[in-house]
């Protein structure tokens, strides 16, 4: 089972890697409404944990992709490292770049991860 949610998540991060759509407004809006500070049993959990900046052009190129998963079931929580309270939990969890995404306490990096989380 492991294999098989790691192996959808990196076919994930592949077709993220080259997408190059910039995020809607309204996802993007939607998301940033909902917004909470997430916690440290949230990267330990069967939950993808997406860690983005609202401001970072590489995450943006993802976001759409991302949001579009989530819609159809794919259990993900939004985690922008604008919030203080995210990015200390990112950083105290080795997340130094993003976009980035944490499955039960392992950090998967996408292609285009180079803006650091602060």
């Amino acid at each position: 089972m492991r294999k098989l949610v790691s192996m959808s998540l990196m076919l994930l991060m592949l077709c993220l890697a080259g997408c190059s759509a910039s995020p809607s407004k309204a996802a993007l809006q939607s998301i940033e409404m909902q917004q909470k500070s997430i916690s440290e049993a949230s990267l330990k959990t069967k939950t993808i944990v997406f860690f983005y900046r609202d401001d970072c052009p590489d995450c943006q190129r993802v976001f759409d992709q991302v949001y579009r998963a989530k819609q159809t079931g794919t259990p993900i929580i939004f985690a922008n490292t604008n919030n203080p309270k995210n990015r200390k939990l990112a950083l105290l969890n080795g997340v130094k770049t993003v976009p980035i995404f944490v499955y039960q306490g392992h950090i998967y990096k996408t292609l285009t991860a180079t803006k650091e989380a602060r």
